[in-house]
């Protein structure tokens, strides 16, 4: 992994060198130097096929059942529910930043996995905003954490929706392990 010495949160159209740069690669993580936190770039250029993403092999796609969450396009789906068999929860915190939370705000209830009705990345009206004047996919701030079968829990916040050249279909987050 790569060391990321400054990341300035936010998304839009235009490069944007302080973002990963991982050119040509399906996944990418770095290090983010400030927090000691990991930054990953997940290429999700498909509608129909999602690209598999597991926290334990962040720059490998993931090609077995071992996948935590699926991207595809600005659809992201995780393993559990109608999505998969190994029982991942989402819960959410709006108006929070990743950087300034601990474990013990790791929610204790307010779980929920992916259903027929609503994927857990689509509640509370989804991970990011559409703003149809500009044609830009926004990002809401709102941290996610990620509870896997064993209670290994993940925090994370998306930062973009863009690659460091501006390219769509890249959802780029902040991410770290909640120890409790």
């Amino acid at each position: 992994m790569a060391v990321l010495a400054v990341l300035a949160a936010g998304c839009g159209p235009g490069s944007n060198p302080e973002l990963p740069q991982c050119p040509g690669q399906t996944v990418c993580t770095v290090v983010e130097e400030q927090t000691g936190m990991f930054i990953s770039v997940v290429n999700a250029p498909d509608k129909d096929v999602s690209t598999l993403y597991a926290f334990s092999s962040p720059d490998d796609p993931v090609e077995t059942d071992a996948w935590i969450l699926g991207f595809a396009r600005t659809t992201i789906t995780v393993n559990g529910g109608v999505s998969g068999d190994a029982g991942v929860e989402v819960a959410m915190l709006d108006g929070a930043s990743l950087v300034e939370l601990e474990a013990e705000d790791v929610p204790v209830d307010g779980w929920f996995t992916d259903e027929d009705a609503q994927l857990a990345f689509e509640r509370e009206n989804k991970w990011y905003a559409y703003d149809i004047g500009r044609h830009v996919i926004e990002i809401r701030p709102r941290v996610y954490f990620v509870r896997l079968a064993d209670g290994t829990t993940y925090g994370m916040q998306f930062i973009s929706y863009y690659d460091y050249t501006g390219a769509s279909r890249h959802p780029t987050f902040r991410w770290v392990e909640m120890s409790q």
